[in-house]
């Protein structure tokens, strides 16, 4: 005598199908995790001298750090004063951040054919270094409160933000050099362009950003100043680029632990370019 079929015996097949098509997405998913192609990628971070502090990505809190560490997309690092870090990311393009300084990473991309940075500088000055391992191809922004720095062609430069914003060019890929971008007062709307080139410098203030806000374009072009060529945060980021420090870099864990990145072969001869 057959026995007659409930409800359950028509729902069982639709529910073991829905499990296993379950099970295939979570095992999919924890393969692209461990083995696929990573398109968020990460920088190294070495302290020179000093402390630094660490805040990931979806967090409120800072925490110190007494190795070097990676620095993944949405991490924010802030520099105890007197200190000196450096910052190498994926694509070789390098970052030294001074004492006092802190630095959001916004954007580490390399799903395209050109690499993308994005970095908020919150406070304090950077030294980016894209002569190193020759790095020209890769998209770099820099944000700051009112202005936004695109690297364009700039090989060598320094920007900082703080009372005043500036920025200064030592090198170049070509003659581009870099684009400050003035935005509009609390928005994002571009509102002036300023191109700075090789030996070229740029000092912002709240009194010539509401020149520009009333669209009177001042004249800030000049020659990067002796003052500041004569400082010891200038002679210590022209030692590394004649010089660089290459530390030890880790991608990931195997078996033994972490995985060593070799240093890569350096590309370019780390000249600085003086004004004319």
């Amino acid at each position: 005598m057959r026995r007659q079929q409930g409800p359950v015996d028509y729902v069982l097949p639709f529910l073991i199908i829905v499990c296993v098509g379950i099970i295939l997405i979570l095992v999919w998913n924890l393969w692209k995790a461990l083995f696929g192609e990573d398109t968020t990628r990460a920088a190294y971070l070495h302290v020179i001298d000093g402390s630094a502090q660490m805040k990931t990505w979806n967090t409120d809190d800072y925490f110190s750090l007494s190795t070097d560490v990676v620095v993944r997309q949405g991490d924010e690092i802030s520099v105890s004063n007197g200190s000196k870090v450096i910052v190498e990311f994926f694509d070789g393009t390098i970052m030294r951040m001074g004492g006092g300084s802190t630095v959001r990473f916004d954007l580490l991309d390399d799903k395209n054919d050109n690499p993308q940075l994005e970095i908020s500088l919150l406070d304090g000055m950077i030294w980016i270094n894209k002569i190193y391992k020759g790095t020209a191809e890769t998209g770099l922004s820099i944000d700051l409160a009112d202005i936004i720095v695109d690297s364009r062609a700039a090989g060598i430069f320094e920007v900082e933000s703080g009372e005043d914003m500036a920025v200064r060019i030592f090198d170049v890929f070509n003659e581009d050099g870099v684009l400050v971008e003035i935005l509009e007062k609390g928005g994002d709307k571009v509102v002036e362009e300023e191109n700075v080139g090789v030996g070229q410098e740029v000092v912002l203030n709240d009194k010539i950003l509401e020149r520009y806000w009333q669209h009177q374009s001042p004249s800030v072009l000049a020659a990067v100043s002796d003052e500041f060529k004569q400082g010891d945060w200038y002679k210590w980021n022209v030692a590394e680029d004649t010089k660089p420090t290459v530390f030890e870099k880790f991608a990931g864990v195997d078996g033994a632990g972490l995985v060593k990145v070799e240093p890569e072969e350096v590309v370019g001869n780390g000249e600085i370019v003086e004004p004319e």
